[in-house]
C-alpha cells in the first residue's frame, strides 16, 4: 500500500474542457492505486462551484487555457479560499514566464499534456510526496529546498539595482522589458541576472523565482 502524507487516498479534481482527453484522463487515473477522481469540470466556474469544504480533493489538475476564468486566475481564486488544494496544470505552454506565472499565483506542479504517459502517473505521486513537481526536476528540487531552507533576510547587502531587478524577475516580463523598466541596456540587465544566478547558486530564471518567492526575499 502506498502511503502520502499518512493518506491511502489521494482525491483528485479534473478541470479541462477538452471533455473527451478529461474523460480519458479520468478514466486512467482512476485506475491507479490510492488515487480516484472526485470531480470533473468543463470550466473553472463549475469546477470552483462543485468544491464542497467538507470534502475538498487534494489534488486538481487543471488546463491553464479554458472559458471563463484561465488556469491562473482559477489557482489565485481558489487559493484564497482553500489553501491546501494543490493544484498541478496541464498545458502545451511551458515557457519560462508561464511557469514563474504558476508559481507565483500558487501552483505546485506543471506537467505538459502532450506527455500523458506513465511519467505522468510518478510526476502526480511525486507531487504528494514531496508537494512540488515541475517536468524541470531542477526547477522541482530549487522550490522544495526554497521552502526547506526558510526566509532570506535582507543582510546580504544587494544594490537597490539588484532588488529592483529581483522584483522585476518575478514578473512575466521578458528581459529587454525588464531593461527598458529599469532604464538600463539590455546587456546590463543580462549581467544582473548572471550575477543573481551565481549569487543564489542556480541555473536558469525559474530557479532564481522560486528562490526569491519562497524564501520571500521579494514579495
Amino acid at each position: 500500500m502506498l502511503y502520502i502524507h499518512g493518506k491511502t487516498l489521494i482525491k483528485i479534481a479534473v478541470a479541462d474542457d477538452h471533455i473527451l482527453l478529461r474523460e480519458t484522463l479520468c478514466n486512467v487515473i482512476d485506475t491507479w492505486e490510492n488515487c480516484k477522481v472526485m470531480l470533473q469540470a468543463d470550466n473553472s466556474k463549475q469546477f470552483m462551484a462543485q468544491l464542497d469544504p467538507k470534502n475538498l480533493p487534494d489534488l486538481a489538475l487543471i488546463d491553464l487555457e479554458m472559458p471563463e476564468m484561465n488556469g491562473y486566475e482559477t489557482i489565485k481564486a481558489v487559493k484564497k479560499i482553500y489553501p491546501d488544494i494543490k493544484f498541478m496544470v496541464l498545458s502545451m505552454y511551458q515557457s519560462e514566464e508561464a511557469i514563474i506565472h504558476l508559481i507565483h499565483v500558487g501552483a505546485q506542479g506543471f506537467f505538459n499534456k502532450c506527455d500523458l504517459t506513465v511519467r505522468f502517473k510518478n510526476s502526480v505521486y511525486e507531487m504528494m510526496r514531496t508537494g512540488y513537481y515541475f517536468a524541470d526536476h531542477a526547477a522541482s528540487r530549487l522550490v522544495k529546498q526554497a521552502i526547506e531552507n526558510g526566509k532570506l533576510t535582507l543582510k546580504n547587502d544587494l544594490s537597490d539595482e539588484e532588488l529592483a531587478f529581483l522584483k522585476n524577475i518575478i514578473t512575466e516580463k521578458t528581459y529587454q522589458e525588464i531593461a527598458d523598466n529599469m532604464h538600463i541596456p539590455l546587456r546590463h540587465a543580462e549581467y544582473i541576472r548572471d550575477k543573481m544566478f551565481e549569487r543564489f547558486d542556480v541555473l536558469n530564471r525559474v530557479g532564481l523565482v522560486t528562490r526569491v518567492i519562497k524564501k520571500g526575499l521579494v514579495v
